[in-house]
This record gives C-alpha cells, sequence and structure tokens, in this order.
C-alpha cells in the first residue's frame, strides 16, 4: 500500500509556488514590453543600447557588416528559442528553468534592433532589401510574444505541450529565424533574383490563362456558373496582350541569363538600380495579374487598356535600367536589349 501511495504522489502534477509563477508574469510582461519598444525603435531609427553582460553571445556589433551580426543574432534567437520550448516538453526540467530561457531570449532583441539600425543608415544596400530584413525582424517579435505566451502559460501550470499543440509558435519563431539568416546570407543580388523568378513564374502562368482565352470560345473560369464566352474583338485583344507578354518572358529570362544571377557580385553603386529594377518587378507582377484577370472577366475596354500601357511603360524601364551590367561596363549584350525595346515599341 505505501508504495501505491508513493506511486499516486508522483503522479500528482507538481504545483508551482506562487512567487514562481508571478516571476513568470512578470517575464512575459517585460517582453512584451521590451518588444514594443524594439518595434518603436526600428519606427523611429531612435539610437539604442544592447542589453546583456555585453559579451560577443549579445552584442556581435564588432563584426564588419551589421549583415552578418544579424544573421548571428537570428542564429542565437532560435537557439534560445530550442531551448525554451525544451524546458515545456518531455524533457522539462522546471519552471525556473524556463524563466531563465525567458531572460536569455531576452539578450538578443535589442541588440538586433541596434544593428538594423546600423544597417539602415549606412545607406550601403537597396531599400527592397533593408525593408524585406525590416518585415521578418517585425514578423519575429510577434511570433515570440506569441511563443513566449504559450510558454509562461505552460510552466505557470495553466496548460501542457498537448494543449498548446507542442508549442506551435515555436516553429514560427525558428521559421523566422531561418528565413533572416537566408536574407542576410543571399543579400540584395539573391533577394531581387527570387522576385525575378517569382515574377516570371507568375507571368507564365498568365500566358496560358491567355491562349486559353484565344484557343477556345468557352473558357471556364472556375468561378462563375457559366463559363466566359469571348467575342472576337477580345480574343484579338487577348492576342495583343499575348504578343507583349511573351517579349516580357524573354526580357525576364536574358536578364535571368546575363544580368542577375546568384553569383552576380553586389556592390554599392549598383544600389539604385536594383531598387528600380525590383520596384518594376514588383510593379509588373501586380499589372500583369490585374490584366489577364480583367480580360478573363471581361472588363471594360478602357480599363484593361490602362493596365496594359502600364505594364509596357514599366517593362521599358526594367530593360533599361539593365541595359548594361549592374557594374556599368558594356559586355556586348546590348544590343540585345536595344532590339528588345525596339520590338516592344
Amino acid at each position: 500500500m505505501a508504495t501505491t501511495s508513493a506511486k499516486d504522489d508522483t503522479d500528482k502534477p507538481t504545483k508551482i509556488p506562487e512567487s514562481v509563477r508571478k516571476a513568470l508574469d512578470t517575464a512575459y510582461s517585460t517582453s512584451k514590453e521590451l518588444i514594443k519598444t524594439s518595434k518603436s525603435l526600428l519606427d523611429s531609427h531612435t539610437p539604442s543600447r544592447p542589453i546583456g553582460n555585453g559579451g560577443p553571445s549579445s552584442s556581435p556589433s564588432a563584426l564588419s557588416s551589421p549583415i552578418d551580426a544579424i544573421a548571428k543574432l537570428s542564429g542565437l534567437l532560435h537557439s534560445h528559442t530550442v531551448r525554451t520550448a525544451l524546458t515545456c516538453g518531455p524533457t522539462a526540467s522546471s519552471p525556473t528553468a524556463t524563466l531563465d530561457c525567458i531572460k536569455a531570449l531576452h539578450e538578443p532583441i535589442l541588440p538586433l534592433v541596434t544593428e538594423f539600425q546600423r544597417l539602415s543608415t549606412l545607406h550601403e544596400f537597396p531599400g527592397y532589401f533593408v525593408m524585406g530584413i525590416r518585415k521578418e525582424i517585425m514578423s519575429l517579435f510577434d511570433a515570440i510574444v506569441a511563443f513566449l505566451g504559450e510558454v509562461v502559460e505552460i510552466a505557470r501550470g495553466d496548460g501542457d505541450v498537448g494543449s498548446r499543440e507542442r508549442l506551435q509558435y515555436s516553429g514560427m519563431v525558428m521559421e523566422v529565424c531561418d528565413r533572416l539568416q537566408r536574407i542576410c546570407g543571399d543579400g540584395p543580388i539573391g533577394m531581387v533574383c527570387r522576385r525575378l523568378k517569382d515574377t516570371h513564374d507568375m507571368l507564365d502562368d498568365a500566358l496560358e490563362e491567355v491562349v486559353g482565352i484565344i484557343e477556345d470560345e468557352i473558357v471556364d473560369d472556375g468561378w462563375s456558373e457559366d463559363p466566359a464566352e469571348y467575342t472576337a474583338e477580345e480574343k484579338k485583344y487577348a492576342e495583343r496582350v499575348h504578343a507583349k507578354l511573351r517579349l516580357l518572358s524573354l526580357l525576364y529570362k536574358a536578364i535571368s541569363r546575363r544580368r542577375l544571377t546568384p553569383t552576380t557580385p553586389y556592390t554599392k553603386s549598383s544600389r539604385s538600380t536594383l531598387d528600380i529594377v525590383h520596384a518594376g518587378l514588383t510593379t509588373l507582377s501586380v499589372a500583369v495579374d490585374e490584366l489577364v484577370s480583367g480580360i478573363t472577366g471581361q472588363e471594360d475596354p478602357m480599363t484593361l487598356e490602362l493596365s496594359f500601357i502600364q505594364i509596357m511603360n514599366e517593362s521599358r524601364k526594367l530593360a533599361t535600367a539593365l541595359r548594361l551590367p549592374l557594374n556599368g561596363e558594356p559586355d556586348g549584350r546590348e544590343s540585345w536589349f536595344d532590339t528588345w525595346l525596339a520590338k516592344l515599341a
């Protein structure tokens, strides 16, 4: 009987001391306030000082580049997230250990903001690259608050890993950390190359839709109860659009082979050109989608024509911006872009 009684006592959940529960609540409140302050600093670019003991784990600003520092701090946050999650998982130790992990997770946050501020004030990188990193940092902060909320709930004894779907937000934090590290590793060239690939893939899909309109009298768009039937005039307009979009597809292919590849070196002198290219690809992605959707939906011809003109103008700007390589030195391929521009006219 004594053995059974001892076993029953072991199975009972350990009661969390009230002092520890309050400490966990305070830590979570501190986390939310820290994230709120960090977001404000990102918006205002107010200089901040790293917190912590100033050691290499929390302040890597001695590195030559803020990009290197951001990548390192993202990796540190990834590691702290794993450690914190483990204190609430099958290998859980104690609420006190969780509390220590939460405090450790706080340490890289302000240094991360500081390094982003350093990156944004150096004016050495394109705006889209800086804003892309900022967007991921904001997403990271949101994920951290949600993650620590579920961690504290479990550590206080108000929930368990099963009820919280095994700390679902820990995966979100680690995913954003991985994206930040990838962006930092790829640099501005890698980011614009991904944009180019995504935009080209979208254009190929749009071309297939236009071909369907040209070749079939009746097209089922998957939304309407009755399939759309296109007139001869609408088909003729679709053929005109298809011809220009095919040219745009050729331009994307030429850029990806002759101007922007993952191995293209980045230099500060190419910053303005890359901003133009990234903005152009973003605009073209939206404009092509709107035009093709408008044709499919048989929208007003004037509205369609305005979208078409926008695509032509952005295409010219893109081809002109990349007529020369990013280093500005002719490579003998400028004539291809000149011919392309002539065909687009």
